[in-house]
């Protein structure tokens, strides 16, 4: 296996190989920050929360699509803050839908399921750059 500098061949395409998996959680980022601009821009179209609420979430969700295209080390702390209240509030949300109309918020189901993903994505990829893998 050939090593440049500290870095083994394998750790390198380790490293470049997991870009990709970034890129398409930043497009899920993007896209939720356009699902919140509308959101926020047209409440006749009643979608649930507060005006303020969706502005908020439109300059988060770009925040974060823009961090995890740049992956620095330590976004695994305020990205898991961001999965533990989406868990409790798209939780929730999800559980008192089927409660009381007995519909399924398919947006919070993704959001409960697809955050998780993400944060695990994240916190191997910052601990592989603490180890001097990035």
């Amino acid at each position: 296996m050939a090593v440049i500098g500290s870095w083994s061949t394998r750790q390198i395409r380790s490293r470049l190989g997991s870009g990709r998996q970034f890129q398409v959680c930043a497009t899920v980022f993007l896209l939720a920050a356009i699902y919140h601009l509308v959101a926020a821009a047209a409440p006749a179209l009643g979608i649930r929360g507060e005006q303020w609420r969706h502005v908020l979430f439109v300059g988060i969700d770009l925040t974060f699509a823009w961090l995890l295209l740049r992956r620095p080390w330590w976004l695994a702390f305020p990205f898991a803050l961001l999965t533990l209240h989406s868990l409790r509030s798209h939780g929730r949300g999800a559980w008192n839908q089927w409660q009381t109309a007995g519909r399924v918020d398919w947006i919070s189901v993704g959001v409960v399921i697809v955050l998780p993903v993400i944060l695990a994505l994240v916190v191997r990829d910052g601990w592989e750059q603490r180890k001097g893998l990035g």
